[in-house]
């Protein structure tokens, strides 16, 4: 609990309203969000450094569709299972926040007057809950930042070495705060003895999953050694494995089908290769014949 945020943040009011939620006994402010898909979640905004611990984000930022205006989102899952648990924040161009603060998109009940002074307002909110020696001029000069170096990855996109460049801008995007996925969550109170037992299975969810991670790999792997036409057969097994917790009890399975098609194809490209080089021997030995019949000749 005392890694959420419980203050109100700007919002995007077309597709997110803002409510208040007793959250593990704290009161904190949550919301209500639709996503383009029209898919609803309800989300509470935690602090960032649960990506250092619990949390991977994954995915270059963009501000499409932020739900909160003035930041980029990433996916967020969970370091053990890779479930989807929500999304990661940082910090977008203050100018360029996609929606039209004037057509009545952003939520006014959350803004004073001065738009400008609102923003600033609401960027020390939520750093204040990570780091309380930054100020809000401060993160309006992080911000133009930011900004700039999307704009010239978005020019040097066709550019190898300026792809390199976007790599090292993405792992410098700093978060500012997680979006984490709270429908259908019940609280459930828990032992020191319960706590460490789950902590135990958690491991062992994260090691099996770098094992279905590694097998995936080995499946993609064997997938690319054979031809399209055979690899094909395999795609919508490797999609629903993706996307499909449960199935991946029988990736062993499929990852020894592909293994015995390539096994057999490659014993196939083997043979077909050795019928060659004895039709080849076979086109020569005649060639070879007919110098010595000649020779025999010439001597009687």
């Amino acid at each position: 609990a005392k890694q959420f945020i419980v203050d109100r943040a700007s919002v995007w009011g077309k597709a997110v309203y803002a409510y208040e939620l007793d959250v593990l006994n704290t009161q904190a402010y949550c919301y209500s969000a639709t996503n383009p898909n029209a898919n609803r979640f309800d989300v509470i905004r935690t602090v960032a450094s649960l990506s250092e611990t619990s949390i991977n984000i994954t995915g270059r930022p963009t501000p499409e569709h932020t739900w909160f205006p003035g930041y980029a989102w990433q996916m967020a899952s969970c370091a053990a299972c890779n479930s989807h648990m929500g999304w990661g924040f940082s910090v977008a161009l203050a100018v360029s926040t996609i929606h039209n603060e004037s057509e009545g998109n952003v939520d006014s009940s959350s803004r004073n007057t001065n738009d400008c002074s609102s923003r600033n307002t609401n960027e020390t909110e939520i750093r204040s809950n990570t780091d309380d020696n930054h100020t809000a001029t401060n993160t309006s000069e992080n911000q133009t930042n930011v900004g700039d170096d999307d704009d010239d990855d978005d020019d040097d996109d066709d550019d190898d070495d300026d792809d390199d460049d976007d790599d090292d801008d993405d792992d410098d995007v700093r978060l500012e705060f997680l979006g984490l996925i709270i429908t259908r969550m019940t609280p459930k109170q828990m032992s020191a003895a319960e706590i460490q037992d789950f902590e135990r299975k958690r491991r062992e969810i994260r090691r099996r999953s770098c094992e279905i991670e590694y097998k995936m790999m080995s499946l993609r792997t064997i997938l690319n050694r054979l031809p399209t036409q055979m690899a094909s057969v395999f795609y919508p097994m490797v999609e629903s494995l993706s996307h499909s917790p449960s199935l991946r009890l029988d990736i062993d399975s499929i990852v020894n089908a592909s293994r015995q098609t390539l096994l057999a194809y490659e014993s196939a490209v083997q043979t077909e290769q050795q019928q060659e080089q004895q039709q080849q021997q076979q086109q020569q030995q005649p060639q070879q014949q007919q110098p010595q019949q000649q020779q025999q000749q010439q001597q009687q």
